[in-house]
């Protein structure tokens, strides 16, 4: 008779178990998806840089191949090539500027990441998602 009584009273401890079981698991799982959020967008962050340092390179590229190209009429279309580039490379309102100081240019690629936290003005106004990222080199 002790062997009944002592199964009686353990009633439903199996189950609580399994509950308590369930519970974290999903919580694990929850984190496990929160972090794969996070890569994500981190991994995104990190193409745009990417993307960004190529485009700043091949500019550099087509000015050290032809130094008087900043002077010509044909820098218009390339600059146009270069925005329907970084278009292409997801640069969300990305923009080209190109200073050239003695025999030093300095090549400024700047676009609003989205990972950040947004901002009160737009790219030119202090944009907190506004990144940059700037090559300079001698020619």
């Amino acid at each position: 008779m002790n062997h009944r009584t002592s199964r009686s009273h353990q009633g439903g401890v199996t189950l609580i178990e399994v509950l308590v079981a369930v519970l974290v698991l999903s919580i694990g799982l929850m984190g496990v998806a929160a972090l794969q959020t996070t890569s994500l967008s981190h991994g995104f962050s990190a193409y745009q840089r990417s993307q960004a340092n190529a485009l700043a390179y091949e500019m550099l590229d087509r000015i050290r191949a032809d130094r008087e190209w900043l002077e010509t009429a044909s820098n218009y279309t390339t600059l146009e090539t270069m925005g329907n580039a970084m278009a292409a490379a997801k640069l969300t309102q990305g923009e080209l500027e190109i200073d050239v100081s003695g025999s030093i240019v300095t090549i400024t690629v700047t676009w609003l990441d989205n990972r950040l936290e947004a901002g009160t003005g737009a790219l030119g106004e202090n944009d907190a998602r506004a990144t940059s990222l700037a090559l300079a080199s001698r020619i």
